[in-house]
This record gives C-alpha cells, structure tokens and sequence, in this order.
C-alpha cells in the first residue's frame, strides 16, 4: 500500500484547512506501525514534514520515538534543524526532552563514526552541537566535548560554547589534557576554549602557556587572559610587550594593556614607541592615545625624528595631538623642515597651529615659501593660531604679494587679523585701495572695519 501525497498550493483559507487536515491524517497514518519500518514511507515523512505545517505535539512525540526505533537519519537531521528554529514542546517537558535527547545522540554516534565528513555531515554537525547549547542538553556532554579538537573553528566553537553552557566539570580533564599536548594545535584549541568557558580556576594553566614556545599558543593565551581580565596577568604581559620575540604577539600584548590600562603598563608602552616593528609601534601609538597621559608626547615626538613609515609619521602626528602636547617638539620641526612628503608636512603645521607651540613658529614660517600652494595656506592658518608677532612681516609679504595664490593671500589676511596687531592698520589701509585684486581689495576693507570696531568697543 502506498500513501498518496499531494502539496497544495491554493492560497484560499478553506483550502489550507483541508491541507492541514490531509496531512495530519498522513502523519498518523504512517506513523502507525504498519509503516514504521518502511524506508519509502520515512522518505515520505520528510517531505509530509518539509511543508512546515504546524502538527499536533502528540505527532512530534510519535515522530522521535519512530525516528530514534528506525535510526532513519533523513528525518533525524531534520527534525534537528527544524527543531532549532523553534522547539514545539516546553523545555521542562522532560519525558519529550529524553525522547529528543535520544535522536540528537542518534545522530552523534553515526557523525563520530565516520572518518571524513561530507559537506552535507558537516552541517549536521553544526546543527546539532547549536541545538545541544541552545536546549543546554548536558546529557550529551561527551559527543559535544568529542568535537574540542575538530579542525574547523567554527565547529570547536560550536562545542566550546555548549560545553560552557553545561557548567559541567568534566569538561577540565580533557582540556587540560589538551594544554598539555605536544602539539602546539592542539595547546591552541584548549586555550581558545577557555576563551569561551572562562572559569578562574584555569588562570595558572594559562599563564603557564604564556611562556610557551609556539607564538600561536602565546598569541591565543593574551587574548583568553584580556577576555577574562585576569589581574593576575599584567605583570606577564607587560613582560612580553618589552620581550618577546615574536611582534604579532607583542602587539596583542598591548591590546590588552591599552583595553586594561594598569598603571605599571605605561613605562612598557612608552618603550614600545621605539619598537623595531612597524605593527608593533602602531599598536602602541594607540594604547597610550587610550591612556591619555601627556607624558608620552616625548616619546612620540622623540621617535617621530626618526620615523621611515609615513602611516606612522601620520599617527604618531596625529597622537601628540590627541595627546595636547607637542613633546620635545623636534619631532614635528624636523617634519616641517625635511619632510618630502606634502601631506605630512600639512598635518605636522596644522598640529603645531593647533598646539600653539611657538617653538615650531621658525619652520611654519619658513614653509610660507613652499612650493605647494597648500602648505603656504596651511602655514598661515597655523600662524593665525599661534598669534605671534613675529609673523607679522612674514604675513604681509604673503598678502602684499601680486604673484601670490589669492587663498594664501585671504589665509594671510585671517592671520593678521587674528594676531590683531595695530601695527598692521595702515599696512591694510594701502593695501585695501592699492592691491591689484578687487575683491580681495573689498575683504581688506571689511577686516579693517572689525578691527577698528573692536578697538573702539574696548
């Protein structure tokens, strides 16, 4: 006997009714136990089942106990991908979470018991391990702890993660079993999954494994620490930022101490300022830009002199000024005055402008004259900030010029009258009837009159 199957595709209400009905009467049929063991009925359960109608609880109990009775993994890994999706009984149910207990573990021991998984297996394998965390299925603890050393990430994860859920102790024997090995993997996979179960009472395996000889281990050690801020590892980690040999771990050193930010960490990431690795340098560029202390301005400023990476000149100009400090200020002179780079030498006069350090007043001025056009302007923005007399000539020369750039000259113009000197007044009387440009000869007279009224109000 063959149970017919037809889907429906009305859209009408009356139809879907009579769907249902239809295929809650082919559920029950073939759940009976007639067909129980009839591989071409099971094959129809899956497609009866794949029409996402919404059965009675009472099928969903007779369908895992058919399932589990026939091992049929068609219908198995179904119900375990739909099951995770949304769960139909309560999850208190404990006679109906047993019954479902006994597929998931069904489906374990055939995935175990191959050699090699397929791509179909391999997302059976992630279905049912994100079920098992999802309903916190900690009966299954050692199918889900037998996939901590699987070779996909996402798979041990998908274990690590359920094995946290369990809170269950068993779990730390295999692991530490793990961080023992003497594969350098393998200490990797048991220090990420201490990532994820983060448990105190591991903090002395791991920083046992901080002086490990394989990097990836160290490098996975630093961030299960920071992930777990652990105190008690500051003094090894700052450690590792002065000495060890591997950059990639010393730049995740300084991640956790930038994340941190303990006081003992400052006087390491000062220092690495001067690292022999460009990453390494960056990394702490950033960390004391977090810590916020002016204090390492020197540093930055000291190793700007000497700085070959232009990213870096880039961010280590850009950190003084986040830091509100030019530091002994060579840094930046020595960009304003050797710097091939344009962009880089605007950014060094706009910091200067805006840190108002009169110590780079000479180079500013110099670079009133450079050939770039963007630096002459960006020089006197600067010069407008730092409000210093000395600039004085300097400015008109550029404003007074007929040759010059007309936004040098309106930049010179802004200066001047920022620094708002009153020996400039008549100089701006005669440029204002006697520059050959007219409108610029119209924004004199303009500037003239806010300075004149500004004195007057006084």
């Amino acid at each position: 006997m063959c149970i017919s199957f037809h889907p429906v595709y009305s859209q009408s209400e009356e139809s879907v009714e009579k769907s249902i009905e239809s295929v809650t009467r082919q559920a029950e049929l073939m759940l009976s136990i007639k067909y129980a063991t009839d591989e071409r009925h099971m094959e129809q359960l899956v497609i009866l089942l794949e029409q996402k109608i919404d059965l009675p609880k009472e099928y969903w109990k007779k369908i895992l106990v058919l399932v589990h009775d026939t091992g049929h993994r068609g219908v198995r890994t179904y119900l375990i991908s739909r099951f995770l999706k949304q769960y139909p009984f309560d999850t208190n149910d404990q006679d109906n979470r047993k019954k479902f207990v006994n597929v998931v573990n069904d489906e374990f021991i055939y995935l175990l018991d191959r050699d090699h998984h397929s791509d179909e297996e391999l997302v059976s394998i992630r279905s049912t391990l994100a079920i098992v965390e999802k309903l916190e299925l900690g009966e299954l603890f050692y199918p889900t702890a037998a996939f901590i050393a699987y070779p996909l990430i996402d798979i041990r994860k998908l274990s690590y993660k359920a094995l946290a859920k369990f809170n269950d102790d068993r779990m730390f024997p295999l692991l530490l079993q793990l961080a023992d090995s003497k594969s350098p993997v393998e200490r990797t996979y048991a220090v990420d999954a201490f990532y994820y179960i983060k448990d105190d009472r591991i903090i002395p395996v791991l920083l046992n494994l901080i002086n490990d000889r394989n990097k990836t281990v160290r490098y996975y050690v630093i961030r299960t620490l920071e992930n777990m801020e652990a105190a008690a590892a500051v003094p090894y980690i700052i450690r590792i930022v002065r000495s060890d040999v591997n950059p990639e771990v010393r730049v995740r050193a300084i991640q956790m101490l930038e994340k941190v930010k303990p006081r003992s960490g400052f006087s390491a990431l000062n220092q690495a300022v001067f690292d022999d690795s460009s990453q390494v340098r960056e990394a702490a560029l950033n960390a004391l830009i977090a810590y916020g202390n002016r204090s390492s301005a020197y540093y930055i400023s000291e190793q700007l002199e000497k700085e070959k990476k232009d990213k870096l000149k880039l961010l280590q100009i850009q950190a003084l000024l986040r830091l509100n400090s030019s530091g002994k200020m060579e840094g930046l002179n020595k960009i304003m005055r050797k710097e091939k780079n344009r962009e880089i030498v605007i950014w060094a006069i706009y910091v200067t402008g805006r840190l108002k350090d009169h110590k780079g007043l000479d180079a500013i001025i110099k670079n009133l004259t450079h050939d770039d056009e963007r630096v002459r302007v960006e020089s006197a923005h600067a010069l407008a900030y730092i409000k210093s007399r000395h600039s004085i000539s300097h400015l008109i020369k550029r404003l007074s010029d007929e040759k010059e750039k007309y936004s040098v000259q309106v930049a010179a113009l802004y200066a001047l009258v920022s620094i708002d000197d009153s020996s400039v007044i008549p100089v701006l009387f005669d440029l204002s009837e006697e520059h050959s440009n007219a409108y610029l000869r119209k924004q004199i007279k303009q500037m003239l009159r806010k300075m004149l009224a500004q004195r007057f109000e006084k």
